[in-house]
């Protein structure tokens, strides 16, 4: 039992929850499963594309990893380019990083067009290195992504200091096309344009499995009954080996926490998102001067993969955040913890997602595991499946290198 600060995921305690969900039709030309960040954005393409869409989630929409993620909006994956270089090499890494500019591009440009009430805020983005080894792996990045006019600023171990007054940090690397933004407010204004331009949302139903084998509409089973269904979307992520058994051995759920301190008595002094040690560490301040941190689960690896259990925390993952805060943060570290939460993640053998047609089902489609990087990933990834499931564009639009195809071990019956 957690003995510290009470388990309360900050967004979704600000958040407003929305009306209770529609009654649970007998078709749909597309079954979006999955209310998070990809299947809100899925269901509102294929909405504006005039699809009769039926999204299904057994919670509210955001409610699961996205809102309880750190809502950042930052280029790349969770590692640094020169690292994701060693496997996808130099043009595989700047198509990846290209990916993920256009994607986030495209998701701002969605929230100001829609006027979408998530606060955005874009003040750019720092990321920061522990070691002389991580500083490199900055300097190089930095200078790969510039090959495709990325803007940078890399910083000396002195520059972080005395900008930040962070510690004991080699190197920084500031973007200033990053930003952040409440993740549960984004998604809850998603799914009220979806069901504006004609979407049909069922919260509080959980769905129990697909039958695509027969002739005729997939059924769709939940607990309030069976739907069917020509197509079916799994934008569910970690929980896409519940729903489709042959995933059990590509995705890996991996659980994040985060914690939230009470406000700085003296405002707000951060005004970035920071992104530190490879990713493993995380941080923002907001407006009201709260200081939100996420990350260390190296400090119990075992037991945060392969968990499923957002309800509970782990003392020995809390006390390693707030050991960093006071090696690292030290101007937050007066700062007493008042919440602390968990989000779920999904990680595939090779960091990339799976997106597009499920091996042999060609009526069931996945768009899921972000690899702790949906924010990122999930906008463009979702229009593209969405339209090419509606023949609205040709298959090999979608990244190769995302195709579920590509693991082996996913049979095709």
């Amino acid at each position: 039992m957690a003995s510290g600060p009470p388990v309360r995921p900050f967004w979704l305690a600000a958040a407003s929850p929305p009306a209770a969900g529609a009654a649970l039709p007998a078709h749909a030309e597309v079954a979006v499963l999955g209310a998070g960040i990809a299947g809100c954005l899925a269901a509102l393409v294929l909405a504006h594309a005039g699809a009769r869409v039926v999204v299904l989630d057994e919670r509210h929409p955001g409610q699961g990893a996205t809102g309880r993620s750190a809502g950042f909006l930052i280029r790349g994956t969770a590692d640094h380019p020169a690292r994701v270089a060693a496997s996808l090499g130099d043009e595989g890494t700047l198509a990846l990083w290209q990916y993920t500019v256009a994607s986030l591009d495209a998701l701002i440009a969605l929230v100001d067009q829609d006027g979408l009430a998530c606060g955005l805020r874009r003040t750019g983005g720092l990321v920061l290195a522990l070691d002389a080894d991580e500083a490199r792996d900055l300097e190089a990045s930095a200078a790969l992504v510039g090959r495709v006019g990325s803007r940078g600023e890399v910083w000396s171990a002195g520059d972080v200091a005395r900008r930040t007054g962070f510690a004991g940090f080699t190197a920084g690397w500031f973007r200033p096309d990053d930003a952040m933004l409440d993740p549960a407010r984004l998604c809850a204004a998603l799914a009220i344009a979806a069901e504006r331009a004609g979407a049909c949302l069922v919260t509080g139903v959980r769905v129990l499995q697909v039958d695509d084998t027969r002739q005729g509409p997939l059924s769709v089973h939940t607990e309030r009954g069976v739907m069917g269904a020509d197509r079916v979307l799994l934008a569910v992520n970690a929980a896409l080996p519940r729903l489709d058994p042959r995933f059990a051995g590509v995705v890996t759920p991996v659980r994040a926490q985060m914690h939230v301190t009470a406000p700085d008595p003296n405002g707000p002094s951060l005004r970035w998102p920071v992104y530190a040690h490879h990713g493993y560490e995380y941080w923002r301040q907001e407006p009201g001067g709260e200081l939100l941190f996420g990350g260390c689960r190296w400090a119990e690896p075992a037991a945060e993969r392969g968990v499923i259990d957002d309800a509970s925390v782990s003392e020995t993952v809390h006390t390693a955040q707030r050991d960093f805060v006071r090696r690292h943060l030290p101007a937050f570290a007066p700062l007493a913890p008042t919440a602390r939460w968990t989000g779920i993640m999904a990680y595939t053998p090779d960091g990339l997602p799976l997106v597009g047609a499920v091996p042999g089902r060609d009526r069931r489609w996945v768009c899921a595991g972000w690899n702790g990087h949906g924010l990122a990933l999930a906008p463009r990834s979702a229009a593209l499946v969405s339209d090419v499931m509606l023949g609205r564009r040709p298959l090999t639009d979608l990244p190769a290198m995302f195709a579920p195809a590509r693991f082996t071990t996913i049979p095709s019956s």
